[in-house]
């Protein structure tokens, strides 16, 4: 009988059991729920073991807007153990949800604002203070936090939101910048740009007071403007403008230069920029404007300018006002030489042939000159499609005497056709042809003429088997006047800075590549197309 009701303890023992066991799973289930927010209570670990504070059905609503509102939500118990995390918090800790409930909150702001949290946390009423988060990465995150007491189930807690900075502050940075630049910025935040701000150098630009709206399309409707913006002549519509263009077109615009008339008689050149900008849709929302006044530059340039074209003028016209007389000096020098030839002495006709011989000398160069003025005064408008096969036979048929007279070989592969000034570059090819003909050494003089594609430009080739010249002299070669062999070899030292100013003109460059005694290949660049034809021309 006793060995029975042993039996039945034991047996009454072990259904116990495993009736405790099914109520302490079932009980930790609910805390992992109540934890992972599965259900509406609230989980708070104390000295006393956990405490469920559930939520009442009508505040489903409350919890479901704190889970979705874009800013931190957090409820932590006084002494600082959070209670309560939307994701958003979490998010911005970069931590999964499970590691921030039931966590500290000082274990989540920098070391250096340990003070202002813990001064938060223990105070009373309404307070808020600007702090750092520190991610899970080690990332620091500026914060606002504001903390209010509540009554939760009769227990008091905090109830905490966390506002993200990084923007505002990241835009601080932004507005500073924009304060501190010299560039007129200006903003527009609708297609139409009927509302447009600025910083303090774009208010500066068109003299008035700072942090007023300045949309012209906006401002005539209240009263007129003080200034109008004008174009080759007339005045532009508001419609027209950069930054309208800009934000109803969604293409940004470059290099808008226009002029801005005050009423006061206040002439300014200003030089714009703009870009749209566009919503998350694609659509263009705005624009903004980059302006800079260039009325002190452009005057220099135009006085630049003129002096330049006075100087050509002169130029030319000395060049050209004394080849007259210069050759009626040596077509007379040449007459008393005929005529008393044989009768004045040796030294006499020396001196005589040496006059000649120096005029044309100086007639030689004077030619020279007026062909350099005369590339220098050439723009855009002489540019068109130009063989360049075409533009070798022509120069052949030029340089027939010298290359007869000195045995010269010239041969070429296939060449392009491209967008130039067909007399400036026969200029160019004649003179390096004429070059490694007059520059050649015992050999006969054999040249080859070559072109490549490369990438958005043609590599011209003009190689020979001449004297050549040494590296220190190849910047040299292409100076005015620069002459490498001035008594030995005629020239004028024009020639190569000629070509220089032509090739760059079309945009491309010119150098050479040699060895003395082992003959130069003079190379130069021409963009395979001209966007802008007569700016690459200007003078």
């Amino acid at each position: 009988m006793a060995l029975s009701r042993t039996a039945e303890t034991r047996q009454d023992l072990l259904d116990r059991n495993r009736e405790l066991q099914a109520r302490l799973d079932e009980a930790e289930e609910t805390l992992r729920a109540l934890r992972n927010g599965e259900v509406d209570a609230i989980i708070a670990a104390g000295p006393e073991g956990d405490q469920v504070y559930t939520l009442k059905g009508a505040d489903e609503a409350y919890r479901i807007m704190v889970e979705e509102m874009g800013e931190g939500a957090i409820t932590v118990s006084l002494d600082g153990l959070i209670l309560f995390s939307n994701a958003h918090f979490a998010a911005m800790l970069r931590r999964p949800l499970e590691q921030v409930i039931g966590a500290r909150i000082e274990e989540f702001f920098a070391p250096e604002d340990a003070d202002v949290v813990s001064t938060l946390l223990y105070s009373s009423g309404r307070r808020k203070a600007e702090v750092h988060l520190r991610t899970d990465d080690a990332v620091s995150i500026p914060v606002y936090l504001s903390m209010q007491n509540v009554l939760l189930n009769g227990i008091g807690c905090l109830c905490v939101i966390v506002t993200d900075l990084s923007d505002q502050k990241r835009y601080a940075e932004i507005a500073a910048v924009l304060e501190a630049v010299p560039v007129g910025v200006f903003i527009a935040q609708d297609v139409e740009c009927r509302s447009i701000v600025g910083n303090r150098a774009a208010y500066e630009l068109l003299r008035v007071p700072h942090a007023g709206n300045v949309s012209r399309s906006a401002l005539e409707l209240q009263q007129p403007t003080n200034w109008r913006e004008v174009k080759d002549g007339r005045d532009i519509p508001p419609g027209e403008l950069p930054m309208q263009t800009a934000a109803r077109t969604g293409k940004p615009v470059r290099d808008y230069e226009f002029d801005v008339l005050f009423d006061d008689g206040l002439n300014r050149c200003w030089l714009g920029n703009a870009v749209p900008l566009f919503n998350d849709a694609g659509r263009s929302r705005g624009a903004v404007g980059a302006f800079i006044d260039i009325t002190e530059r452009r005057q220099t340039a135009e006085a630049l300018e003129a002096a330049n074209a006075e100087l050509r003028t002169f130029g030319h016209a000395l060049t050209h006002d004394l080849r007259e007389p210069l050759s009626l000096v040596v077509k007379l020098t040449k007459l008393v030489a005929e005529e008393y030839r044989g009768r004045l002495g040796k030294d006499a006709e020396q001196h005589i042939s040496d006059s000649v011989e120096g005029a044309q000398r100086i007639e030689a160069l004077l030619k020279a000159l007026l062909d350099y003025w005369s590339v220098t005064q050439r723009n855009g408008t002489h540019l068109s499609p130009v063989d360049f096969n075409q533009v070798l036979s022509r120069t052949l048929q030029h340089l027939e005497v010298p290359i007869q007279q000195s045995g010269a070989k010239v041969t070429s592969g296939t060449l392009p056709t491209l967008v130039a000034d067909e007399l400036a570059l026969e200029q160019v090819f004649r003179t390096l042809l004429g070059n490694a003909i007059q520059f050649r050494g015992e050999a006969a003089p054999c040249i080859h003429i070559t072109a490549e594609s490369t990438f958005d430009r043609w590599l011209f080739s003009v190689r020979d088997n001449g004297i050549g010249i040494d590296s220190k002299n190849f910047e040299q070669v292409f100076g005015m006047f620069n002459r490498l062999h001035r008594n030995e070899i005629p020239g004028t030292g024009i020639g190569l800075a000629l070509c220089k100013k032509i090739v760059e003109r079309h945009g491309g460059r010119i150098w050479v590549e040699s060895a003395a005694g082992m003959g130069a290949a003079f190379r130069f660049t021409l963009p395979a197309s001209l966007a802008s034809p007569p700016a690459i021309l200007a003078p």
